[in-house]
């Protein structure tokens, strides 16, 4: 049987280059938040039941515009020795590239319509600026990728091993790894493959699967736990060189050392 994986990245709309003198977790009252969002969201993966709504191609028409296309993910920013190493295949015919734009009007549970909130996915969630706005029923990134990986995957759907959050920018993100990074290896915030791995049994773990680019992931595990079946992750915490010519912009060269996630779903509890 082939299994198919699925590489999801984490993006946001800024670009920086870490610097291993500073952390924006500025105190433990920071890093306790995302623990105990992670305690929160561990709960939900063990004991909540999954999702009854079923969200369809249609829904996703009514509100967002949708790109498919098809592409070589090992040639991007140096992810193929760490997908060899994942045993996950990059040839570019099993791939498939989602890219959904929220720009269009709609119409939100109040009946009203509403202007477009510019959000965008592209196999990975980019949180816009609609904190306080109305947004579309379907919004919600566990939701859009189960779409397509459930669409894509088929029968196979439930055999989800890999999520990858690529090059993550978003500064809370980031600063909680910088954090826990520079409790562990004080003069080293580069993280080559293999990087570090976090289990859910620590209060670092609990503090990453509290972060944005960990609650999406508990989220898609909760509410299709009757798809995965209940399973606890892992996560590994690693940096991937961009190889670009060194007359790159400064944009594309801040790419250089930024944290990747990838989330392990394969430790499942039950069946």
């Amino acid at each position: 049987m082939v299994t198919i994986n699925y590489r999801i990245n984490g993006y946001a709309h800024e670009f920086s280059i870490l610097n291993p003198s500073v952390s924006t977790v500025k105190s433990s009252t920071d890093y306790n938040e995302y623990r105990r969002k992670g305690e929160r969201a561990l709960d939900m993966i063990l004991h909540d039941p999954p999702s009854t709504r079923v969200w369809t191609r249609q829904d996703e028409d009514d509100a967002w515009c949708i790109y498919e296309y098809g592409g070589d993910i090992s040639l991007s920013l140096g992810l193929a020795p760490v997908l060899e190493a994942l045993g996950i295949s990059a040839d570019p015919v099993l791939v498939t590239g989602v890219f959904v734009s929220q720009n269009k009007e709609f119409t939100g549970s109040d009946g009203q319509i509403h202007p477009r909130t510019d959000g965008i996915y592209n196999n990975y969630f980019i949180p816009s600026a609609w904190a306080g706005r109305a947004v579309p029923l379907l919004h919600r990134w566990s939701d859009i990728v189960w779409l397509h990986w459930s669409t894509i995957a088929g029968d196979d759907a439930h055999q989800l091993r890999y999520i990858v959050r690529e090059n993550v920018r978003t500064p809370g993100t980031r600063s909680l790894i910088e954090h826990l990074e520079l409790e562990a290896e004080p003069d080293n915030l580069h993280l080559p493959w293999p990087g570090h791995i976090y289990n859910m049994s620590s209060p670092n773990g609990l503090a990453l699967l509290g972060s944005m680019h960990g609650t999406g992931v508990a989220f898609l595990l909760k509410d299709h736990s009757d798809v995965l079946g209940r399973r606890i992750p892992t996560v590994r915490i690693f940096t991937v060189p961009c190889e670009g010519p060194s007359e790159d912009p400064p944009h594309r060269r801040a790419y250089k050392w930024l944290y990747s996630m990838i989330w392990d779903l394969r430790k499942a509890i039950d069946g």
